[in-house]
């Protein structure tokens, strides 16, 4: 009987582990110094440069959210650059995540604090001109899930790389929002085009979140020009795909309209399934439209 028991404790931690998306994959050879997964109050999550001020420890920006916060800690094998380690790890939050604040060198802070005071783990400490960093958020993911990965390079202990990954409580979206909506822009505005939401089968809809975003974003940049595409990937014919989404690109127009949204420099495109990218569904997307 208390096999089975033992036996059912190990399964179902097991089960909630991969449930909730903890694992990390970091490249073959690492070596796992630490891990971590406790529910804390008052993480702090630095979103600008750390500075010292007095003595006093300042980040440019910050945060500080409840949640339950996991944390793994690898030694990357040997030959490995810093940069190949951060963007094997970050490749795999990024995709889902709108990034909030990333940096390097100098540009970070120094790298003393962030080993130490940040994230209580020496052995991260290593020149400062080595070091990246990158937070990520997806405010869709439970009540918002947030990214952290840093990484530097000791002479003596080679590259090691620390990800953390904070699942929020209920009620902490409000304090990453100003920061979202600052990430969202430089995201656009960057790679000139962001995914708004997945589409389902059934007729595209902006959400009420989606909507209020969108206004706030016409009337921060009134000059600027988009478009709002609508992609659908689907067995059947591509004409009559292309012909839907056409008309749905019109009618998420008509809805942003509606809510008072200022759409004289808002476009309506459906792409059927036309304009692929790698590794996306059927989804709507806002673009920026060259010049003004």
């Amino acid at each position: 009987m208390m096999k089975i028991r033992l036996l059912t404790i190990v399964l179902l931690s097991v089960f909630c582990l991969q449930s909730h998306g903890f694992q990390l994959n970091p490249q073959e050879g690492a070596e796992r110094i630490d891990f971590d997964a406790t529910r804390k109050q008052n993480q702090w999550v630095v979103l600008g440069q750390l500075k010292r001020i007095q003595g006093n420890l300042i980040a440019e920006q910050d945060v500080r959210v409840d949640g339950r916060v996991t944390s793994w800690m690898w030694k990357w094998p040997s030959g490995l650059s810093v940069q190949a380690a951060f963007n094997y790890i970050v490749e795999q939050a990024k995709p889902s995540s709108t990034t909030l604040f990333e940096c390097e060198a100098r540009g970070c802070g120094m790298s003393n604090d962030f080993a130490n005071q940040v994230f209580s783990q020496p052995l991260l400490y290593g020149r400062d001109n080595d070091q990246l960093y990158w937070v990520g958020y997806n405010p869709d993911a439970g009540f918002g899930r947030i990214w952290l990965v840093y990484t530097n390079e000791r002479t003596n202990k080679g590259v090691h790389l620390f990800a953390q990954r904070i699942d929020l409580e209920r009620g902490q979206k409000d304090r990453l929002k100003p920061f979202l909506t600052q990430g969202q822009y430089q995201t656009l505005f960057s790679q000139k085009y962001l995914i708004l939401q997945t589409l389902t089968p059934g007729k595209a809809r902006l959400s009420e979140e989606n909507v209020q975003w969108l206004k706030e974003l016409l009337q921060a940049h009134p000059i600027k020009r988009f478009a709002i595409v609508v992609h659908r990937y689907a067995e059947g014919d591509p004409q009559s795909l292309l012909d839907r989404t056409i008309d749905e690109a019109g009618d998420l127009r008509k809805q942003l309209a509606d809510a008072g949204g200022f759409v004289k420099n808002v476009y309506s495109h459906g792409a059927g399934s036309h304009l692929p990218r790698s590794g996306q569904s059927s989804r709507i997307e806002l673009v920026e439209l060259s010049g003004k």
